[in-house]
């Protein structure tokens, strides 16, 4: 990971001295995150995933706003962040379990998808099946295959 991540730093500097990383326009458009996390995954991991897609939207000009939001109706009396309408500048991100993504009958090579509304409009809904995506970046052979 070391190597990819020092590959792309180079790649960022490189494109920032030629005047092409040059900063994103001011859109003023934001993004309204709203995270439902059935995986348990650590609040580290969560923190850098957030960061990480921030930098990328503000690449582009467009804000992030991110919401955990409650899993079960105990959880939502404490927390009415997440109670508000759809609407189209807001994504739902399902972070499931293996067992979810079983009962989904999903594939295990699938680690992700988005729904799309009966309407055709667009897609705001997207699961990650985020314990299947851990057990292969702690796969050695994948990092022996991509890192070296």
């Amino acid at each position: 990971m070391g190597f990819a991540r020092n590959g792309f730093t180079g790649l960022t500097l490189v494109l920032n001295l030629a005047g092409l990383g040059a900063q994103p326009p001011e859109t003023g458009l934001k993004i309204e995150i709203h995270i439902y996390d059935y995986s348990s995954i650590t609040g580290e991991m969560l923190a850098r995933a957030e960061q990480e897609t921030t930098r990328i939207f503000n690449h582009i000009g467009v804000g992030a706003i991110w919401r955990v939001c409650p899993r079960t109706s105990n959880e939502a009396v404490h927390n009415r962040a997440c109670a508000l309408p759809d609407a189209p500048t807001r994504l739902t991100l399902r972070l499931l379990t293996n067992s979810m993504a079983d009962a989904l009958q999903i594939g295990s090579d699938i680690f992700g998808s988005a729904l799309l509304p009966d309407n055709e409009g667009f897609g705001v809904v997207a699961n990650v099946y985020a314990d299947r995506v851990r057990e292969l970046a702690n796969c050695k052979e994948v990092r022996e295959a991509y890192f070296g």
